[in-house]
């Protein structure tokens, strides 16, 4: 047998998750982070002796459905499509398609509130002129009540769950000709957006249920229920609460906070001291995650994804309603807007927001994908969502306010975001915003990413190139500091010159703006500055150690994807003779820990498409038990689909598990082997392949289909494949999980 060792991503996170010596590593923050998880487990160790500030925070649910799936093909959804142009949108230059996008929008509402499925609003390519003159002609411009709703309709709006905005390609352009003006004139900050898309308290989606808040806390916060457990940040997912009555699985709840009492506040903001200019934080520590119930045993309720707070349970803590639309989708077009104005930085509500592309709110399980987003001066705003994945996103034309604005929300991830326009402020986190990710984004190198204060806490930017510039964080000084604790920037790069810098503030002392509270910087590229100023520099009471908890170099390139790989191996499968054991759905670690982690090609995730995906498992050439499960519904009618193979082609493969041209399922060795049948009925069914010197026996479900005699084939080099051949010659197509392969 030939040693075959996979070189992948996934191999080698699971190799640094399982098998590294952490103890030489104590003062690495990833196998800190490492070595103070519980047994087979993502969870924070309660009794870790390794500082709470030398642990950083798990991020790795974070993303569309916590990152435990990929976002969803639309064509396997179901959904029924409606296209704008069925509805009188005419992709002509100067005539509003407005209403035409409304009515189709109106009509799959009314679909799924008669219970269809699901809905994709689609744009075939073309322009599509969305608030030309003839919109925006009729509004009322006065400062009353009237006149504000009529200002905050001009926006296109889209309120039900499983609903897809979906664009043929980026040629399916979405364009604004027109700005939109303040909601409230005198409040720079309440432009429409052209999209606003979310649960919508004026049309609410009939299948999102409210639920009584009548506990009060010590603050004042009106709560569901109150949390009656104390817990050290990412320690659990469970938290004990005083009534779980009103509570059920699949729910949505936020747990939250208002906490005025001093000592809250200075542990926040620890070791700085509180400034009397710091209005709201000053008032009371304010903070909130998203969560959805997975289970409930008696007053002991469990979220998917662990707690990212400190969680004391003195009142103060409960949990909240969360008026959530899940799976909402925006999909492969363009927005584009007429902004060509030279941008001043707060000059007018034209310039801060009058082109504004998207707000998402109120959305839970949510992507937006490909989209490219062009000459607006406000482009995506999250507010209040939770388990979403934005990927893909391209900023470009007139520089304006803001790219992307993470905004008091849970767990969403945002990768590969591209600001080639400059805008002001570059992607980042704003109010209460906890847990989220933004990995792989690129910014002006004259700019600085977005930390628009009001308490966002435990954020992650990775990977992110661009320039680190005093002035654009943004917020005011009474909503400071800009972030709270466990802020991580992870193998970024500074493409800035600035030579006026000498060492980075986190804690400005020449200014009002500009207050992080001891981040994380861990592997900074190409700083043109010497390193950090020390927290005497900004408190002359305070020790002179830096502002930031920082690390020169790491080997983990991306803190996200480690953390992801750790969770999805740490729960180890045990038994006697077992050479390797993969789940292949959620991942392709090897969960024996026997360090025989998989390999993927062709894109797999999930589901094998019958062309060119598969999963390599290494150069296993002898077994006694084969066990998997398997699903298909469809098959090749020309050759076959190898399940599992050890070869590249048929009667000379050492072993496989096939589906023939007529949907037959069967357990082969050298071409010698037992059928069992059509399984061809799109459910799961188990099978285990057995050798006994020359005896091969076929199981499926429990059922014993059959015996043959074979001849033990010669060892090669080809390592063990699921979903097709090394060499793609008989692809699978359908699903494959819990592969175990016994001695």
């Amino acid at each position: 047998m030939k040693s075959y060792s996979s070189k992948t991503l996934v191999s080698a996170l699971c190799a640094i998750a399982s098998a590294l010596p952490i103890q030489s590593y104590a003062n690495d923050f990833w196998h800190s982070y490492l070595e103070s998880r519980s047994v087979q487990s993502d969870l924070r160790d309660p009794s870790s002796k390794i500082a709470d500030d030398q642990i950083v925070a798990n991020y790795s649910y974070a993303g569309y459905q916590f990152s435990n799936q990929p976002i969803p093909q639309l064509d396997s959804l179901g959904y029924r499509t409606f296209d704008v142009t069925e509805y009188g949108a005419d992709i002509k230059l100067g005539r509003s398609d407005k209403q035409a996008v409304r009515d189709a929008i109106t009509a799959a509402q009314a679909y799924i509130d008669a219970g269809g499925s699901g809905a994709i609003i689609y744009f075939p390519n073309g322009i599509y002129d969305l608030n030309t003159e003839a919109d925006i002609e009729h509004l009322d411009m006065s400062d009353t009540v009237a006149g504000r709703k009529s200002r905050a309709g001009a926006s296109i709006r889209l309120s039900r769950g499983n609903m897809v905005l979906r664009g043929e390609s980026k040629q399916s352009i979405l364009y604004m000709e027109k700005h939109l003006d303040l909601v409230y004139p005198s409040k720079m900050w309440t432009s429409p957006y052209l999209f606003e898309i979310g649960y919508d308290y004026d049309n609410r989606d009939p299948r999102v249920k409210g639920v009584s808040q009548k506990i009060v806390s010590p603050s004042g916060e009106k709560f569901i229920t109150d949390v009656t457990s104390t817990h050290l940040r990412h320690s659990t997912r469970t938290l004990r609460v005083s009534d779980s009555s009103l509570l059920k699985v699949g729910q949505w709840v936020q747990l939250s906070r208002f906490d005025p009492r001093e000592e809250t506040i200075a542990k926040a903001l620890s070791p700085y001291k509180l400034d009397g200019n710091w209005g709201l934080i000053k008032k009371g520590l304010r903070s909130q995650e998203y969560h959805q119930i997975t289970a409930i045993e008696g007053d002991q309720v469990t979220f998917a994804a662990p707690v990212h707070h400190d969680i004391q349970g003195d009142g103060y803590w409960g949990l909240k309603k969360a008026t959530l639309i899940e799976n909402i989708g925006i999909e492969n077009l363009t927005i584009q807007g007429n902004w060509q104005e030279e941008f001043k930085h707060h000059l007018s509500g034209v310039h801060d927001g009058g082109w504004s592309a998207l707000r998402i709110s109120r959305v839970a399980n949510a992507w937006l994908k490909n989209v490219d987003i062009v000459d607006v001066n406000q482009g995506v705003t999250v507010v209040n969502g939770t388990a979403m994945t934005i990927k893909d996103i391209k900023f470009s034309g007139n520089p304006g306010h803001l790219s992307l604005d993470i905004n008091a929300s849970t767990h969403v991830l945002a990768r590969n975001i591209d600001d080639q326009a400059q805008h002001w402020h570059a992607a980042g986190f704003s109010h209460k915003a906890t847990g989220n990710v933004i990995s792989g984004s690129i910014h002006s190198s004259e700019r600085f990413h977005n930390l628009h204060a009001n308490m966002p806490y435990s954020n992650l930017i990775e990977n992110s190139k661009g320039g680190w510039n005093y002035g654009f964080m943004g917020g005011s000084q009474g909503a400071q500091p800009n972030h709270l604790k466990h802020l991580v920037f992870w193998n970024v790069t500074n493409t800035a010159q600035n030579e006026s810098i000498d060492k980075w503030a986190f804690m400005r002392h020449d200014s009002k703006y500009g207050r992080v509270i001891m981040p994380y910087v861990v592997g900074l590229n190409g700083a043109g500055f010497n390193g950090f100023e020390s927290q005497q520099r900004y408190d002359s009471s305070l020790a002179d150690v830096p502002q930031a908890h920082v690390q020169s170099t790491t080997t983990v390139d991306s803190l996200f994807d480690a953390q992801l790989m750790q969770r999805r191996c740490a729960k180890q499968v045990l038994g006697n003779n077992l050479i390797g054991a993969w789940s292949i759905i959620d991942s392709v670690c090897d969960l024996s820990g026997n360090g025989l982690n998989g390999q993927v090609f062709g894109g797999y995730q999930n589901s094998f498409n019958g062309i060119d995906q598969r999963v390599e498992l290494g150069d296993i050439d002898r077994f006694s038990t084969i066990e998997l499960e398997f699903k298909y519904h469809t098959w090749s009618t020309s050759k076959a689909g190898f399940v599992l193979s050890k070869g590249n082609y048929g009667t000379k493969n050492p072993y496989y598990i096939q589906i023939n041209k007529h949907g037959v399922i069967s357990a082969r060795v050298n071409g010698q082997g037992v059928n069992a049948g059509n399984y061809a009925d799109g459910r799961w069914h188990k099978l285990v392949m057995h050798l006994s010197g020359n005896l091969l026996s076929l199981h499926i479900d429990g059922q014993f289909i059959g015996s043959k005699d074979i001849v033990l084939p010669e060892e090669n080099d080809i390592p063990l494949s699921i979903g097709s051949p090394q060499k793609n010659t008989y692809p699978f197509n359908g699903e494959v999980k819990n592969v175990r392969i016994y001695r």
